[in-house]
């Protein structure tokens, strides 16, 4: 443990944080802590558990005393303060021990609805993916939820929002589009580990206009792809490149940018 030196550099470990009980039986001083920072010895118990103002520095602002702090020690331990704090602070370790604190509903309601939130967004990022992979537009002329869920946990969703129970549902277009980003950039970024591992890799780039005549260039990407003694070539798709100039030296260029 760290601790307080004396002016000969000596470290005060075995006086200070250990106490000769009667029979010569040793115990630690769990209780005493040290701050490198402050260069400060510090009763734990009574600085937590404590209530008004404390009665020595242990307890409060610290001791650094170094010629007398083996005797403050011995008094302070046998103090009715610091056998009381003492007492508080085992009594909350047991009760954390056996998960029976005075906030365990609290925490186990909270526990809850961090798991609800979780198989909320689970399903919300199944169903994304489920249309980007099979190329299917998120379709619909509202927003307006419905009760027709077959999925248990959708439905308790649908209810909460429903009854005004939630106002933040993770269902519009917003959360969609953040969604579809992001799953976007993580893809991207295995692709491009793929790539770099693959070391031999061919770029193919072609350009096409969009339904508002805004020419863009398609990136794709074929490498090799090693899976024990099998080599097979993949090809994937990368990104999509506004296109202002489609001359050779202008497609060269965003090609180098992306």
């Amino acid at each position: 443990m760290y601790g307080p030196y004396d002016k000969n550099g000596r470290r005060f470990s075995a006086t200070l944080y250990t106490r000769t009980l009667p029979y010569l039986e040793k115990c630690d001083r769990e209780w005493l802590v040290y701050s490198k920072e402050l260069d400060k010895v510090f009763c734990f118990c009574c600085k937590v558990f404590r209530k008004g103002i404390s009665k020595g520095k242990l307890g409060d602002e610290g001791y650094s005393d170094w010629h007398h702090v083996t005797t403050r020690v011995k008094e302070h331990e046998t103090s009715l303060d610091h056998l009381t704090n003492r007492n508080k602070w085992f009594d909350m370790h047991k009760r954390l021990n056996l998960n029976e604190t005075i906030d365990k509903i609290q925490y186990e309601q909270f526990k809850k609805e961090r798991d609800y939130w979780k198989q909320v967004l689970l399903r919300i990022i199944a169903v994304v993916k489920f249309l980007a992979k099979h190329n299917l537009a998120f379709r619909g002329s509202n927003e307006k939820l419905y009760d027709k869920e077959f999925d248990p946990v959708i439905k308790e969703h649908v209810l909460r929002i429903t009854s005004d129970e939630l106002h933040v549902h993770y269902l519009g277009h917003t959360i969609q589009n953040e969604l579809i980003l992001l799953i976007a950039q993580e893809i991207k970024k295995e692709l491009i580990k793929k790539i770099k591992e693959a070391k031999y890799y061919s770029i193919i780039l072609d350009c096409t206009l969009d339904s508002s005549h805004q020419e863009h260039m398609t990136m794709i990407v074929r490498y090799l792809k090693l899976s024990y003694n099998f080599v097979t070539v993949e090809k994937s798709f990368l990104d999509f490149v506004n296109v202002d100039d489609t001359t050779g030296k202008r497609l060269l260029i965003l090609h180098l940018r992306s």
